[in-house]
This record gives C-alpha cells, sequence and structure tokens, in this order.
C-alpha cells in the first residue's frame, strides 16, 4: 500500500485542492444515504408504498444533480407535467 500511495501521491489527496473532486468516489453510498437518514430521523417508512416514492423521487432528483440540473427546476418540470401523466391522474 505504501508502493502504491507514493506512486500516486498526487492523486491520493486532490480532494484538498480540487474541490470538483469527490472526497470519495462511492456514488451508490451517497445515494442511499438520504434513505438512512429518513429511517434514522422517523424511525420508518409507514408503508412500502411511501418508502417507493421516497425512491423515486429521491431518484429523479439525484439523476437530475448528477446531469448540472437545478433540483427547483426539475421539481417545477415534475408538477407542471404532472396532469399529463396518466398514473398522476389516477392517485388523485
Amino acid at each position: 500500500m505504501a508502493d502504491r500511495l507514493d506512486e500516486y501521491s498526487e492523486d491520493f489527496c486532490r480532494f484538498f485542492w480540487d474541490f470538483r473532486v469527490p472526497f470519495d468516489n462511492n456514488q451508490a453510498e451517497r445515494d442511499v444515504r438520504h434513505a438512512k437518514v429518513k429511517i434514522k430521523v422517523s424511525g420508518c417508512f409507514r408503508s412500502l408504498e411511501g418508502a417507493k416514492e421516497f425512491a423515486k423521487i429521491n431518484s429523479v432528483l439525484s439523476t437530475a444533480r448528477k446531469h448540472g440540473i437545478a433540483v427547483i427546476d426539475t421539481i417545477m418540470a415534475t408538477l407542471a407535467q404532472a396532469s399529463c401523466i396518466p398514473w398522476a391522474l389516477a392517485s388523485e
């Protein structure tokens, strides 16, 4: 490990001076963290359906962030199109 750290010393702590580089490369763990925090704060999801809806919303917002789209723009676009989506009308 010491040889590897020596060989890649410039890249090892790049996140210290280049703030575009994340502290870790575990995007999947960061995506799951929101649900885990929600469970810790409220104790649990009240239903499986609620957990599924939370996961859908979280997935859409996470994808928007990854593509550089503002979260508020994503929410507004989704709400504007909700009346055109058949399953949105069925849940009303």
